[in-house]
C-alpha cells in the first residue's frame, strides 16, 4: 500500500473582503446563484481545478457564471492594484485538526508578496520551494 501527501499554500481571504472591494459585482454573483438555486460551494467546485466532480450546473448557467466570475476576477485585480482572486472548495472528508483552513468554499489571493531590493537584484538565482518531510 502506498501513501502520498502534498503541501498546499494559500493567502486566504474572507468573502467580506471581496464584498468590500467589488460590492455590486459580488451581489450580482450571489443573485445569479440564488436565481439558479445554487450556492457558493457549488461555484467553488466548478472553478476548482483539483475537483473532478460533475457540477450541478446546466450548460447555460455554467456559461453565465464563468463570464461573471472572470469579470469578478478582472475587476478585483484592478480595484486592489494587482491581487489575483481564486476560489476553491476544501473537502470536509479530508479535514483534520492539522489543517488551518475553513471547510467548504475558500478564497485566496495571489500577487501578495514583492521582492526586497536585494531579492529583486538576485531573483534569477533564487528558487522558492515547498516540500513535506515524513519521519
Amino acid at each position: 500500500m502506498s501513501y502520498g501527501a502534498f503541501p498546499n499554500f494559500g493567502n486566504i481571504i474572507q468573502e467580506s473582503f471581496i464584498e468590500e472591494i467589488i460590492p455590486n459585482l459580488w451581489q450580482e454573483l450571489l443573485n445569479l446563484l440564488a436565481e439558479t438555486d445554487h450556492i457558493l460551494d457549488e461555484l467553488a467546485c466548478l472553478f476548482d481545478e483539483q475537483r473532478v466532480d460533475n457540477t450541478p450546473f446546466e450548460e447555460d448557467e455554467e456559461k453565465k457564471l464563468t463570464v461573471l466570475w472572470e469579470e469578478i476576477k478582472k475587476t478585483f485585480k484592478e480595484q486592489t492594484g494587482g491581487l489575483t482572486l481564486d476560489i476553491f472548495y476544501f473537502n470536509p472528508e479530508v479535514e483534520n485538526r492539522y489543517n488551518d483552513i475553513e471547510i467548504g468554499v475558500n478564497f485566496c489571493v495571489g500577487g501578495v508578496f514583492d521582492y526586497t531590493p536585494a531579492g529583486e537584484k538576485y531573483k534569477d538565482k533564487i528558487k522558492v520551494c515547498q516540500w513535506v518531510d515524513f519521519g
